[in-house]
């Protein structure tokens, strides 16, 4: 059964405002799902290319300014790890303590580099309110 039209102006406006006001929701709606995507992507770009460029940053500018030198063990081989992709060369790791806490990281000296063994001290750099974040100083 089809529904009647009805003629009454009052009842063709009041329709007409709320089929207005579901569209101008819906349009709402979308705008604020853009800019939500719009955001997380932007969010997602910048975290892409700060995280290397962080690094780049901390080790290359800060702790040569910053960096406080001090003393560290090569502590073992780090070998590559088994979800990476890439075939890295064993390396070593070195540990140093600060304030009763260990800390350790990589190093560019790899297992095949005869002047270093497990053990020996090697100089680094280290900043002193973050000391994780560290790198070995290289003898030029």
């Amino acid at each position: 059964m089809k529904r009647k039209k009805t003629r009454n102006p009052d009842k063709i406006a009041l329709r007409e405002e709320k089929r207005i006001q579901r569209r101008n929701m819906r349009l709402l709606k979308e705008k604020k799902d853009l800019k939500q995507g719009k955001i997380i992507l932007t969010c997602f770009v910048l975290l892409c290319f700060f995280l290397p460029s962080f690094n780049l940053i901390t080790k290359y500018i800060i702790l040569p300014i910053y960096g406080k030198e001090g003393k560290a063990v090569l502590g073992g081989v780090l070998v590559r790890n088994k979800l990476s992709r890439y075939s890295v060369k064993p390396h070593y790791y070195y540990v140093f303590q600060k304030d009763g806490k260990t800390y350790e990281s990589g190093t560019d000296i790899y297992e095949e580099d005869t002047t270093y063994h497990i053990g020996d001290t090697i100089k680094i750099l280290y900043l002193k309110r973050f000391p994780s974040i560290s790198k070995r100083i290289t003898d030029k």
